[in-house]
């Protein structure tokens, strides 16, 4: 669905009283702000519905389009498609490090990492690649991760 992998939901960590649990726990205002850029719209829209419970969304639709969120209003994660129409995810990630924006970025591709890291060498280690399919379950654990790192920090 969506080119997403949904977890089992007969695995324990996906269960309906755990997600209830975990909206309820979450504050509006303490959200991580993540910022989607992908042009596919079944992506965006895919990972809006697994995600807007617990963290303030921004949808992109091009490269360009993100660079303008990210000037409205800067992010605590980017999940970036590399491979879009009208500008690729590598323009993305040459305006953080001209701008020397420091924002974790997770690149979403069917490329092997590889691939990906060949092509989009720009600032090796600087960004985590998930490969599409998405699996959820990797993305919801990646994204707790950066929002318990960036907890810490403060």
């Amino acid at each position: 669905m969506f080119g997403l992998k949904q977890p089992d939901r007969s695995e324990p960590h996906f269960n309906k009283k755990c997600l209830a649990k975990n909206r309820k726990n979450h504050n509006k205002q303490n959200h991580m702000q993540v910022l989607v850029i992908d042009d596919e719209e079944g992506i965006r829209m895919g990972l809006q519905m697994f995600l807007e419970n617990t963290h303030a969304l921004q949808l992109a639709s091009s490269a360009e389009e993100g660079i303008h969120k990210i000037e409205e209003k800067t992010p605590d994660a980017i999940l970036l498609d590399m491979h879009m129409e009208g500008g690729n995810g590598d323009v993305v990630l040459e305006y953080l490090a001209k701008n020397s924006l420091k924002i974790p970025v997770i690149v979403t591709s069917a490329f092997s990492t590889e691939v990906i890291q060949k092509k989009f060498a720009t600032e090796p280690g600087k960004w985590i690649h998930l490969r599409k399919p998405i699996d959820l379950k990797i993305l919801g654990e990646i994204l707790a991760s950066l929002e318990k790192s960036e907890k810490e920090r403060r």
